[in-house]
This record gives C-alpha cells, sequence and structure tokens, in this order.
C-alpha cells in the first residue's frame, strides 16, 4: 500500500497508486467503499483531505492525475478508480 499520507497531493497519489495496484492485482476499479478502511490501516480518515464533503462528491469535482473516475451504469455505489 502506498506511503506516507500528509496533505492533499499525497492523498491523491495514495489514490492514484492504489487504483493501479487494484486494477494490476484484481482487474477491478479501486472503489470508493475501499477507500475508508485503506485508510484507517494508515490511522487517517478521508474528511482530513476531503473537509464536509462525501469521498463521492469529492470525487466528482476533483481531478486525480492518472486516474479516471468510472461508475457502474445500474449500480449507484459501485463508484471507483481506474488508472488511465
Amino acid at each position: 500500500m502506498a506511503g506516507d499520507i500528509h496533505d492533499l497531493d499525497s492523498f491523491k497519489a495514495f489514490l492514484r497508486d492504489r487504483a493501479r495496484e487494484t486494477w494490476d492485482e484484481r482487474q477491478i476499479p479501486y472503489y470508493l467503499s475501499m477507500v475508508a478502511t485503506d485508510l484507517k490501516r494508515l490511522g487517517k480518515g478521508y474528511h482530513e483531505f476531503t473537509g464536509p464533503l462525501r469521498l463521492a462528491q469529492w470525487a466528482a469535482r476533483e481531478e486525480i492525475p492518472g486516474t479516471k473516475l468510472a461508475t457502474h451504469p445500474t449500480i449507484k455505489a459501485k463508484v471507483g478508480f481506474l488508472p488511465e
């Protein structure tokens, strides 16, 4: 898993790296539902970086270099990052 997360840029790098790792290992997007669990293991919470926004709201507004945000056509909860 990606290293130290201390600011917005390192959080975006974490998301990019995890999207790439998840795709390489499992051929699935790095779902937003996985982000909170991974951050908790590192002693962080995503609200440190997204402020009051839910992760899905924040991800829809922010550009994460090296990734694209993918949504399932029929299952609303399946939102995640794919490597470009």
